[in-house]
């Protein structure tokens, strides 16, 4: 059997992977790094994606890893394949609290215009994109402002 490891998923790609018949194991830390079946929030460190079902629960270490299974390039390629087109592109916004303009992300896989609408929906202030070659002049509008609301 053949596994890969991913640090992230959005649920798009867990579709696609559960689509797939792949086993997922959660790596957790809590005293020390272990393997949960399934997909977990709570302290998730990364993923395991196995080529085929494992009938175990847990996996409790490295090695018992290594039994079940081998880290596999040619996998992890065919996964990437499968779910690199799924992955989340972060969107900056200029939120503009008249009190205090800051920046704030959308994360999605959806382009543009959907983060758009959902940073509309999202902050409770006007927003403006922030394409990335103008990063650095949000960031001085931002300031500027703050610097007069607190003179």
């Amino acid at each position: 059997m053949k596994y890969t490891e991913l640090s992230c998923l959005n649920n798009d790609q867990v579709s696609v992977i559960r689509n797939n018949g792949w086993c997922v194991f959660t790596e957790c830390d809590e005293g020390g790094s272990y393997y949960n079946k399934g997909f977990s929030l709570v302290n998730r460190i990364g993923y395991i994606i196995f080529s085929e079902n494992v009938k175990e629960e847990h996996i409790n270490s490295f090695n018992e890893l290594e039994k079940i299974a081998s880290y596999d390039e040619s996998f992890q390629q065919e996964v990437m394949e499968q779910i690199d087109c799924l992955r989340d592109i972060c969107y900056l916004f200029l939120v503009k609290n008249p009190k205090c303009y800051n920046i704030s992300q959308v994360w999605t896989n959806k382009g543009c215009e959907f983060a758009k609408e959902l940073a509309a929906k999202r902050f409770m202030h006007d927003t403006e994109y922030i394409p990335s070659e103008k990063t650095d002049d949000f960031v001085k509008i931002m300031y500027e402002h703050n610097s007069k609301k607190s003179a």
